[in-house]
């Protein structure tokens, strides 16, 4: 029985990627860095600090006909035109979106997408602080690996062996995901 439901969770892995790859969107993965520790809750409800949080998957989609980009966080959609972002669309892996005070020599926060990698630059002006915490997009092995860490380890302990997790079959999912996806587990 196990057998077969890590076959069609796999499967199913495989139908969801090829389907978004060709959906002509652009998923991210947004992460947050802490230099003083993020806080991050378990599922017990539990508090820790960690370097490094994995947020909620974004996704893009860029529509050069109308220099527009459409964000999706979880059920969040958002245009970022309709949102005060002015955006130059080149097509969906290449764009920019800016704003801020239109009078002003350079915009308060500055997305851009250049090959499909996302970059967010925040008062690009303004001196760089000592950021206690800072938002970067990474891929999706990294940011998969860290919330795999986070999800695995309790206060400041390494991870338990896979062998003893409660959660086998979460694991063997986990697992095949990593060979999927040509990301390493630890």
């Amino acid at each position: 029985m196990r057998e077969s439901t890590v076959a069609v969770a796999i499967a199913a892995a495989i139908v969801v990627v090829l389907l978004h790859e060709s959906s002509g969107t652009i998923t991210v993965y947004p992460m947050m860095s802490c230099t003083q520790g993020c806080d991050y809750i378990d599922s017990a409800g539990q508090t820790y600090k960690r370097q490094q949080l994995a947020l909620g998957k974004e996704t893009y989609a860029a529509i050069p006909e109308r220099q527009e980009v459409v964000r999706q966080s979880g059920s969040l959609f958002q245009a970022l035109t309709r949102d005060g972002y002015q955006c130059a669309v080149v097509d969906r892996r290449n764009w920019s979106c800016s704003r801020g005070d239109k009078n002003a020599v350079l915009p308060d926060e500055i997305l851009t997408m250049e090959d499909g990698g996302l970059t967010y630059i925040e008062n690009p002006l303004a001196p760089i602080p000592d950021k206690s915490s800072r938002l970067f997009y990474t891929t999706y092995c990294h940011s998969w690996q860290v919330a795999i860490h986070n999800q695995r380890i309790g206060g400041n302990e390494p991870p338990a062996p896979p062998y003893k997790s409660p959660h086998t079959v979460v694991m063997v999912l986990q697992l095949g995901v990593a060979w999927l996806t040509g990301c390493s587990m630890f």
